[in-house]
């Protein structure tokens, strides 16, 4: 009887723990301002270059599923595009692991295609066909 008791004790403490681990909480939203150029890794990944006083800084980023990400062609010529998210707030997140992105462009040719070396001679280029 025992040891039933403690089996069903260790089903209980597992099945709290995968709960506790995989809900997110409230989503965590911001925004990412200054965005210069915009590459298209593949699927659910992008890098951006954001402009900060004329410093460019690369920031790659994911986004959990493809369905997530959208585009929207409003930002006037003379304004910086930029792009709203929201995102888990378990752990750190410096635009990295995002749920859903939402890019502010000037048109679609704001998005360009990337070329990326994985290591052992695997590489993979992505171009964005107009």
């Amino acid at each position: 009887m025992k040891t039933v008791i403690n089996g069903y004790l260790k089903i209980i403490t597992f099945c709290l723990f995968a709960i506790v681990i995989s809900s997110c909480g409230e989503d965590k939203t911001g925004q990412i301002n200054n965005i210069e150029r915009i590459l298209y890794d593949g699927q659910t990944s992008f890098t951006i270059l954001i402009n900060n006083n004329g410093i460019i800084t690369p920031k790659k980023i994911f986004v959990s599923e493809i369905n997530n990400i959208s585009f929207v062609i409003d930002v006037p010529d003379k304004d910086k595009m930029w792009a709203k998210f929201t995102a888990c707030p378990v752990g750190t997140v410096d635009y990295q692991q995002l749920r859903t992105i939402e890019f502010h462009l000037h048109s679609t040719k704001d998005v360009n295609g990337s070329d990326h070396s994985y290591g052992r001679g695997i590489r993979k280029k992505i171009n964005v066909i107009d």
